[in-house]
């Protein structure tokens, strides 16, 4: 599997995939040891991990924070990703810095939330409803967030455009495992080629 999503993963022309792991991710460390998007990351140059379930970046001087936090969304979309941000603005008080952008995945879901100097963002998903989602009553929004921010000198955000990308279930490849042993059965074929050789 590591190596299929390392040839298929699209690769970014001039640019690199930053990433953190999941808690799927995190089962497959506690079941075999592996951590799945390091062991990725690894092969491929143009994507950089940077943690387990949380890392933070900073990209033309803005501090982004990845975090993929654990236990259900709440009651309404906004409650965890506003709980995040305050917990992120107490920590000036410590003394250490806080984010200007926060993008929070696990939920599923999509929103853009702008809480006085922090941008706040819900992370959807790209996997289609299963059964855990629909006994538990969840929707997960398939899609991807673009981000244009626009800061003042002093590096605050003084303005932004969430642009969001939805797709709907149809849009899914649902054959992805049939294609992943179409793969795998391809790379057997080009080894015992070049052994013959």
């Amino acid at each position: 599997l590591r190596d299929y999503v390392v040839a298929k993963y699209p690769h970014i022309k001039d640019g690199k995939t930053i990433g953190i792991g999941g808690n799927h991710d995190g089962w497959i460390v506690s079941h075999g040891g592996l951590d799945f998007v390091e062991a990725v990351a690894s092969r491929r140059e143009d994507f950089e991990y940077l943690g387990s379930e949380f890392g933070s970046y900073i990209y033309e001087d803005i501090f982004f924070y990845l975090l993929h936090p654990r236990g259900g969304s709440g009651d309404t979309r906004s409650r965890k990703l506003e709980m995040h941000i305050k917990k992120a603005r107490n920590r000036i008080s410590k003394g250490k810095g806080h984010p200007r952008v926060m993008i929070l995945g696990n939920w599923h879901q999509a929103i853009a939330f702008f809480d006085r100097d922090i941008l706040g963002f819900l992370a959807p998903c790209m996997k289609s409803e299963d059964s855990f989602h629909t006994t538990l009553g969840l929707v997960p929004q398939l899609g991807f967030w673009i981000i244009r921010i626009g800061l003042d000198k002093g590096n605050n955000i003084i303005n932004y455009i969430p642009e969001y990308f939805g797709f709907s279930e149809k849009d899914v490849d649902e054959w992805d495992y049939i294609d992943f042993h179409e793969w795998e059965i391809e790379q057997a074929k080009l080894k015992r080629l070049e052994i013959e050789k």
